[in-house]
């Protein structure tokens, strides 16, 4: 990017312009231009249906009031609409940049939460939860999630009932074949430099179980993006590689690689040994994943929830401490099992604990102390707990920062 260009970025799903407050802090710019997309901080023009081509178009005017061709960076959906604006007007753009270029792979399948937002009825109720409580509420739920506190308030106070309707209409008009149609015109964004930002490794969310789905899950998302980064370079350069991997890390670092675009390029977040860590140790509890539960635990069905469960040395609150200093086994023990059980319905029951004597069977660095057994009447009782803005402010928290790892299979009696 060229201080005398106007630089561009545009934000995604559920956001609003201030998820890109700490990026700007680190580039060090004060001519950086935040376009907010109708619905997502900003407001809905006359007739405005918030499907994906109609922000397209909304992106395109938007950009047609500048002097000249901009940087132009998106995040998210922000990131699909740029690629859109590079296929269908490239003559706008000096250079652009996304993080979304595996959605317009002819494979691509929606995550299990999109999928639930293009289901009516289902996405309703779904995009409720995501956006309901208060606001202080949904900003201590983004802070357990790791955005900053001043950040998070701001994410916050913009969700409201219009971003809902907003995020329903988009994803519903982007319901496959529309993305992989949309996706043929990629070959015309290779008109202008562009920069490919995959995540690459981590664990895979809201994943089918099946070993082949396992199997076609291990190249994504940053295999999707390869794959739709190549139609671009492919068409740019006459090669089929996706340009020279990176590394992406701190947002520092995510500056500067802004700040000398290639011509194309995949970057890389993680290295093998990181992605290996990172798989190994999580006590991330998803949307995805808890949608994806839903559909494979039939309604009504009791279940037993099995918890392995091990403690960090000295509780984590980050810059969040209200309390005294504790191990994580008593933040754990004494503050987040009594939170949750002010905020657990009736019938939910621990009828099982223990400690983790030794391990005979698995990987030789794995290790557990204690396990839990939870029996709820059914799965739909679960998801009152941990979906509840209770919970999310209340209990949560404890868990984050007593927990090293983590794992939690939901079990049934065999017939």
């Amino acid at each position: 990017m060229d201080a005398r260009r106007a630089v561009v970025f545009v934000h995604g799903n559920p956001e609003t312009d201030a998820v890109w407050s700490p990026l700007i802090a680190e580039l060090g710019r004060g001519d950086v231009v935040c376009l907010s997309p109708p619905g997502f901080g900003a407001p809905f023009p006359p007739g405005f249906g918030c499907t994906v081509r109609e922000y397209r178009d909304w992106l395109i005017g938007q950009l047609e009031r500048f002097d000249g061709p901009v940087d132009l960076v998106g995040h998210d959906w922000g990131g699909g609409h740029v690629v859109n604006v590079a296929m269908a007007r490239p003559d706008l753009l000096h250079s652009w940049a996304t993080d979304a270029i595996g959605v317009f792979d002819p494979a691509y399948a929606w995550h299990n939460l999109a999928q639930g937002w293009q289901t009516p009825g289902t996405g309703e109720e779904s995009v409720g939860r995501l956006l309901g409580g208060t606001t202080e509420q949904r900003a201590a739920y983004l802070v357990g999630r790791g955005i900053a506190e001043p950040v998070a308030s701001r994410l916050a106070d913009g969700q409201d009932e219009a971003m809902g309707r907003a995020i329903l209409a988009l994803y519903r008009s982007a319901a496959q074949p529309v993305m992989a149609d949309l996706g043929r015109e990629l070959p015309a964004a290779a008109r202008r430099p562009g920069l490919c930002l995959a995540r690459h490794g981590g664990r895979q969310r809201g994943l089918r179980g099946d070993a082949p789905s396992r199997r076609r899950a291990r190249g994504c998302p940053c295999g999707r993006a390869r794959r739709a980064g190549s139609l671009v370079d492919g068409a740019r350069s006459g090669t089929r590689g996706a340009g020279a991997p990176g590394v992406l890390g701190v947002p520092g670092r995510c500056g500067g690689q802004l700040t000398d675009v290639p011509p194309l390029a995949v970057m890389n977040r993680t290295n093998d040994d990181t992605r290996e860590k990172i798989a190994m140790s999580s006590i991330e509890l998803e949307p995805e994943a808890i949608a994806a539960a839903a559909a494979a635990i039939p309604d009504g069905q009791p279940f037993v929830m099995l918890n392995l469960l091990r403690y960090r040395e000295q509780a984590d609150y980050g810059e969040h401490a209200d309390g005294p200093p504790c191990s994580g086994r008593e933040a754990y023990h004494g503050r987040y099992v009594p939170a949750f059980g002010q905020i657990a319905p009736e019938g939910i029951q621990l009828f099982w604990y223990g400690g983790v004597l030794a391990g005979l069977v698995g990987p030789s660095d794995e290790r557990w102390d204690e396990v839990a057994l939870v029996r709820y009447p059914s799965y739909a009782d679960f998801r009152r707990v941990v979906e509840n803005p209770r919970y999310l402010v209340e209990a949560d928290p404890h868990r984050r920062a007593a927990l090293a790892d983590l794992r939690l299979i939901a079990i049934a009696e065999a017939s």
